[in-house]
């Protein structure tokens, strides 16, 4: 009964890595060393928007939310080519955790077909 979610998770992280950049410019990340507030926002919002859904080519969604006095955190995923593709909720966390543990002030990588970004900003919306 579980095969599909694995076998879309597995195919989800075999997908290698294209390109990674940190943000040098952006604002750090606010909760320590292992920032787990900002994974825990990253889960938040690949459950509620980025995750578990089919992508159209070129189709990008994002979702932010409010932290800690003046700043917010953004996280985008987007399907840059092959067609349609389905992001999985846990292909969805890891590659935006990847960006929250792995760089200081956020960052961006291509994983195949998709783009993620992770990334922590001042001002609110």
């Amino acid at each position: 009964m579980h095969f599909p979610t694995l076998a879309i998770l597995t195919t989800t992280l075999l997908t290698p890595l294209i390109s990674a950049s940190c943000f040098t410019s952006s604002q750090p990340w606010t909760d320590g060393l292992f920032r787990p507030n900002a994974l825990n926002y990253a889960a938040e919002a690949c459950t509620v928007t980025l995750g578990d859904r089919t992508y159209d080519q070129e189709e990008e969604l994002g979702w932010c939310v409010n932290v800690n006095g003046n700043l917010r955190y953004n996280y985008n995923i987007k399907r840059v080519s092959g067609g349609q593709g389905y992001m999985s909720n846990a292909g969805c966390q890891d590659w935006l955790a990847l960006e929250v543990t792995g760089c200081q002030n956020g960052g961006q990588s291509q994983h195949g077909d998709w783009i993620v970004t992770s990334d922590p900003n001042e001002g609110q919306f």
